[in-house]
């Protein structure tokens, strides 16, 4: 995962897992892949990663609304956990 300034074109954040879904709110990168992180925006530290339950991984598309992140589960199941800020 790599954010990139539009302005600048450099590297704003470098996470080194592959991302099959990412969102972005008050400053917190969500990163979906086996595990669901939460980047902070400017330095790519991990806030928190979340295992999904089970043995199943997390999908593809995350949505954060409300204070929630959204993150649909192997098994048709889709997971809401509080946000990081």
């Amino acid at each position: 995962v790599y954010a990139i300034d539009a302005v600048t074109g450099g590297k704003v954040l470098t996470f080194s897992q592959s991302a099959t879904g990412l969102a972005a709110a008050d400053g917190v990168v969500y990163a979906s892949c086996a595990q669901l992180y939460a980047l902070d925006a400017k330095t790519g530290t991990v806030i928190f990663a979340a295992h999904a339950p089970g043995t199943h991984a997390f999908g593809a598309s995350v949505a954060v609304s409300g204070g929630l992140i959204y993150a649909p589960v192997e098994g048709n199941m889709v997971v809401a956990l509080r946000a990081a800020r």
